[in-house]
């Protein structure tokens, strides 16, 4: 019997590590996959390209829904707060406090980039559907990437030194 418990037992372990291994496989190529289509963007806006949205809404030579401009920044933003705090609020025991001060930060700015910013908009044209729906997915990723990153994977050096230059930076 104990041999089929402690074969059972590291099966599970096996089976953890290997979830984690992917885990942390995904969160690398999600970041080179932002990285790449950032440079991308960037070649295609220096060569000319006018992006659909904003002040170039106009150039779009499709007609698309608009979602009204506040509640597309709000909803788009909100997963970039929520996941990363659902990582610190439920990992803040186990977590250094380096990492914990760092991801309190990503939320401060998150929390002025969704809930306070969006709301003092002035009136503006609406959001296209597939530009709001590209910057949810974006927001999603960049809330996952940072939230795992800083609560699983990123080991600072604990010094006071460093926290201090860590801080002001």
């Amino acid at each position: 019997m104990k041999g089929v418990l402690l074969g059972g037992w590291m099966v599970g372990q096996v089976t953890i590590c290997l979830i984690l291994f992917l885990v942390d496989m995904v969160i690398e190529m999600l970041s080179y996959g932002m990285l790449i289509s950032g440079l991308i963007m960037f070649a295609a806006l220096l060569s000319g390209f006018k992006a659909t949205y904003g002040r170039y809404s106009q150039h779009s030579h499709l007609p698309v829904p608009l979602i009204p401009a506040r509640w597309a920044w709000f909803i788009q933003e909100l997963p970039s707060l929520c996941i990363p705090l659902h990582y610190l609020i439920t990992g803040i025991s186990g977590l250094p406090l380096i990492n914990a001060f760092i991801l309190t930060l990503f939320c401060s700015h998150y929390i002025n980039r969704a809930l306070i910013y969006p709301f003092l908009m002035k009136g503006s044209t609406g959001t296209p559907a597939h530009i709001f729906l590209l910057a949810l997915l974006f927001c999603t990723v960049n809330g996952c990437v940072q939230a795992i990153w800083h609560s699983r994977n990123a080991v600072y050096n604990e010094s006071l030194k460093d926290s201090v230059f860590c801080c002001i930076g």
